[in-house]
């Protein structure tokens, strides 16, 4: 296999060289970025792949996946997928991230799904967390 190997400070008098050089793989995403905020929701709520999202809501894989790639827009759909992955339709849309009421609804109906006890652990968490938070700040 050495002998294959072309050595470039030696004399060749061939007309052709062949110019061994290094290959950089660079990753380029040129899909529109509500395609991009729409994968980074769906990893977000924990699905792996977009087939194990579209599999869990009952949608078309093949437009799920379309819509992630950036085949197609989102707009008649993202109220679909800013409730099933807990994101403001706002944010999927715009990238606005103002809009806090849909992150914080989402948050509330998982709080009111937990039983009694869960809330109360939740809750006590909370606390010791901001006062945890409150003790850092000089």
């Amino acid at each position: 296999m050495a002998e294959c190997v072309h050595i470039a400070h030696k004399t060749v008098k061939s007309k052709r060289t062949h110019y061994l050089g290094q290959i950089a793989l660079v990753e380029f995403d040129d899909r529109p970025d509500q395609a991009k905020r729409l994968e980074q929701a769906r990893r977000a709520a924990g699905f792996e792949s977009a087939r194990a999202a579209a599999i869990r809501f009952d949608w078309s894989y093949d437009t799920y996946s379309q819509h992630e790639r950036g085949e197609r827009g989102l707009s008649r759909s993202a109220k679909r997928y800013a409730k099933a992955f807990k994101v403001s339709e706002a944010w999927l849309l715009t990238g606005e991230t103002h809009s806090q009421p849909a992150v914080r609804d989402a948050l509330i109906d998982d709080l009111l799904s937990l039983n009694p006890a869960h809330r109360a652990a939740v809750a006590a968490l909370v606390q010791s967390l901001k006062k945890a938070e409150s003790d850092e700040v000089p």
